[in-house]
């Protein structure tokens, strides 16, 4: 339980400026809550993103394409366990996007994948085409799915931005987590009707390692935040959060995001002729 008190510490200063977030944290309470350090790092961002007015728009208008995946796994022993992750729509709809890395399990057998969209709507997901390699950089990691029931929308677009770097934000449900109409951090299984907004984080896309992004703003996102959508000033899809980790610079530890990318020649190909693939099954 002591490691929930540095997770304050967690929360990032957005673009070289001093950022004073408003008290969210009960003096009262012996632990910092996960939901009150997203609370903490939704203010800061909000605060953040009025220096990004392009990203601002970029989340209002694409956050309704993003997803909470949920995987029901049995176990051996016969146990279930449902794991969450973040996943987005694609190609007007036809497919949802999401890493692959959850979906490789040695002790358990996939048996559904459902989907939460923003609005509340409930959809059962198929998996067409998987992939994960680990090894290789960026990291190949990726979970292509098909509605059950077609779903038509908008869905995002491969991005024009090539492989440069600059800001981008993520946005998902870590921890299952998303935003009320209110701004409030709530569990989405908490509203049975109405939105829940994905939680984004403002990241720097470094130069000579354009998978690796750089957190600026936001709180780091726990379990639940793979497969997020990394989108671009003009909204654009340039690759999917597929890990956490930390590394030492003259200033000491921070933390780094790696993204994989986006198959857009595979999805391509699942466009134009998906009967060629057919859907995977899991038995």
């Amino acid at each position: 339980m002591k490691q929930l008190l540095p997770l304050v510490i967690l929360l990032l200063a957005a673009c070289g400026q001093q950022t004073l977030i408003p008290e969210v944290f009960d003096r009262e309470k012996a632990v910092v809550e996960i939901r009150d350090m997203y609370q903490a790092g939704q203010f800061q961002i909000d605060s953040a993103l009025s220096n990004f007015p392009e990203l601002e728009k970029v989340i209002l208008k694409s956050r309704d394409q993003v997803l909470v995946i949920f995987l029901t796994l049995e176990k051996d022993d016969g146990e279930f366990e449902r794991v969450q992750q973040s996943g987005v729509f694609i190609r007007d709809g036809r497919f949802v996007l999401t890493v692959g890395h959850g979906f490789y399990m040695d002790d358990a057998v996939l048996t559904k994948v459902e989907a939460r969209l923003v609005s509340g709507h409930e959809l059962l997901l198929e998996p067409v085409h998987l992939y994960y390699e680990a090894e290789k950089r960026p990291a190949v990691d990726y979970a292509i799915l098909q509605p059950i029931v077609p779903y038509s929308t908008k869905g995002f677009d491969a991005s024009s931005g090539g492989g440069i770097a600059g800001d981008v934000i993520i946005m998902g449900f870590p921890g299952g987590l998303g935003l009320d109409n209110a701004g409030g951090v709530i569990h989405v299984r908490e509203v049975a009707q109405g939105g829940v907004y994905p939680l984004a984080v403002l990241c720097d896309r470094l130069l000579m390692n354009p998978h690796i992004l750089r957190p600026m703003a936001g709180a780091i996102p726990i379990r639940g935040m793979s497969g997020a959508p990394v989108l671009d000033e003009q909204g654009g899809l340039v690759g999917l959060f597929s890990s956490v980790s930390r590394t030492r610079s003259i200033t000491g530890w921070h933390y780094i995001f790696e993204m994989s990318e986006v198959p857009w020649s595979v999805i391509d190909s699942l466009v134009l002729n998906l009967s060629a693939w057919g859907p995977q099954k899991f038995n």
